[in-house]
């Protein structure tokens, strides 16, 4: 009875032990994505999206969730790992654009965060049915589809009636991809956002200012917010 006594409080030391060290906070630095990565694959096949609350860890599994806190001004995100890395000495986290912002952190600066882990993003539940028995369909009359109209041009891509200064924040490939930049700035209480497209990008820009030196200062007080652009000419 003592042997299996012994044996059970030895499973039970381990399993007590493998948790409190899977559960014990990292120390480090964490430093914000560059907005040039915009769309490259991650180590998981994901496209980065600076729009999205993701980090990149040497050694946690992919969609591991983890609360980043900065030390210098106690703010805290909860992102989820899609990348591999930093690959950096004393560097224990790279975060997205989005995540960066949340706790103060702007493109090219570094900041000494805690890292814990919370857990682990639970992959959507897909049951596995027989297929049914294909039954005929009646015949149907043919008809011709009514045609229906997209909202897709909510907002202006063309920037027409600006001709003077913002700050763009943001350039995209994909349209689709502008817009979710935008939407990300919307839902951080941002307003008079611009899309413009040239040649190359669809580009995301802040606020319309007559003169350039109104738009110097806003920049000012967006980079103290963790945001990160420069001013361009709308002409």
């Amino acid at each position: 009875m003592n042997t299996l006594l012994k044996i059970s409080f030895l499973i039970l030391f381990g399993i007590l032990t493998q948790t409190a060290f899977a559960q014990q906070a990292e120390y480090g630095l964490a430093m914000r994505y560059s907005d040039k990565l915009q769309d490259t694959k991650t180590s998981s096949g994901e496209p980065y999206d600076a729009a999205e609350l993701t980090a990149a860890h040497k050694t946690l599994p992919f969609d591991t969730k983890v609360i980043v806190t900065n030390l210098n001004n106690n703010k805290s995100v909860t992102v989820r790992i899609n990348d591999r890395g930093p690959f950096v000495k004393g560097r224990v986290i790279d975060l997205s654009g989005k995540a960066a912002a949340r706790i103060g952190i702007a493109e090219g600066k570094e900041a000494k965060v805690k890292v814990a882990v919370v857990g682990k993003s639970q992959p959507a539940v897909t049951t596995t049915t027989k297929p049914a028995k294909k039954a005929t369909p009646p015949p149907t009359k043919k008809t011709t589809p009514a045609k229906v109209e997209t909202k897709t041009a909510t907002r202006s891509l063309g920037v027409s009636s600006a001709k003077g200064y913002g700050i763009q924040v943001g350039a995209y490939k994909s349209e689709a991809n502008a817009r979710k930049r935008v939407k990300a700035l919307e839902a951080e209480w941002y307003s008079d956002i611009h899309i413009k497209k040239s040649k190359t990008a669809y580009k995301v820009i802040l606020k319309n200012y007559p003169t350039k030196e109104q738009a110097e200062s806003y920049l000012i007080s967006l980079k103290k917010k963790g945001i990160d652009g420069f001013v361009v000419s709308m002409k």
